[in-house]
């Protein structure tokens, strides 16, 4: 049974007892934490896979759509016909190797304390690696950024979180829009 803390603009929810949870979203004012009952080796009703397959589909269109983009252009500057088969192969090989992966960039979290869990994980592995002399590439900076979230999560959803409160408390005491408006309160 989810227990409520407070009233107001900072009210949260715990999450059900039974549901293990590391990860928090923000709605409005209101920070829920988020259930992850979904780990690997986990079983899937019918639903969890139907929803897994449609996400399937919508990656392997997405991901391969530049290849047909390409191989239509070549087909037409050619003054071919599309090679239909040959693309079909090249689109079963690549649907056969596919796996899904971790969040790349550009394709961040929208919840802002999850956006800004995940800056702060990426800022140390930076560091880390400058003070080691690794160069990373974005994916694996990103992979490992998402894997040390899952692993560490109170080493940084607490201060994100905090961080990300901080933000909203400066914009909401100090912006008066209505004086901006009436051209008021601005100092040079």
């Amino acid at each position: 049974m989810a227990r409520k803390h407070k009233n107001g603009p900072e009210a949260q929810l715990d999450a059900p007892d039974s549901a293990p949870t590391n990860k928090t979203i923000s709605i409005g004012d209101v920070t829920f934490p988020v259930p992850t009952p979904y780990t690997e080796g986990h079983t899937c009703n019918a639903v969890e896979a139907s929803v897994l397959n449609q996400t399937l589909s919508q990656n392997l269109r997405n991901n391969f759509a530049p290849h047909v983009k390409k191989a239509q252009d070549t087909a037409a500057a050619n003054g071919q016909d599309l090679d239909l088969e040959a693309l079909r192969e090249k689109f079963a090989s690549y649907a056969e190797q596919y796996v899904f992966s971790e969040r790349r960039a550009g394709r961040g979290p929208i919840d802002p304390v999850e956006r800004e869990a995940l800056k702060m994980a990426k800022e140390s592995i930076r560091a880390a690696c400058a003070r080691e002399g690794i160069s990373l590439k974005a994916e694996e900076t990103d992979s490992l950024a998402n894997q040390l979230l899952r692993g560490q999560p109170d080493n940084y959803y607490p201060e994100a979180k905090r961080r990300v409160e901080s933000k909203r408390d400066y914009v909401d005491t100090t912006l008066n829009i209505s004086a901006l408006r009436a051209g008021h309160g601005i100092q040079a």
